[in-house]
């Protein structure tokens, strides 16, 4: 009886020891929205975003989509237009909601 108890919790040991070695596959980068980067890197914000970034600086170009306001008076087309502002790095380029992502250096002027 001893027996069969110490090898269930021998092979349960060993199962779960397989299951937390098994690899998560790694997500593709997001395609290229802006074409601003040399190396097309584009990286997607994710959630949840980070509420406490440092202060460390590694310039990226946060991608921003918005609609223009409409005139008053005027019936506008819903048009979104991209902004491309700097940020100090990437934490805190994703932790303004209205990026949805960015790329390495600074945009381009």
């Amino acid at each position: 009886m001893k027996r069969s108890i110490l090898s269930i919790i021998t092979l349960l040991a060993i199962a779960l020891l397989f299951s937390a070695c098994r690899s998560t596959p790694t997500p593709s980068p997001a395609p290229n929205v802006g074409g601003h980067s040399a190396s097309g890197n584009q990286t997607q914000c994710e959630e949840p975003r980070s509420k406490m970034c440092t202060r460390e600086y590694r310039p990226v170009c946060g991608t921003t989509l918005y609609s223009p306001p409409c005139p008053a008076g005027m019936v506008c087309t819903a048009v979104m237009k991209m902004k491309k502002v700097t940020y100090s790095n990437a934490c805190t380029a994703c932790s303004n909601e209205n990026v949805q992502s960015h790329a390495p250096g600074a945009c381009p002027k």
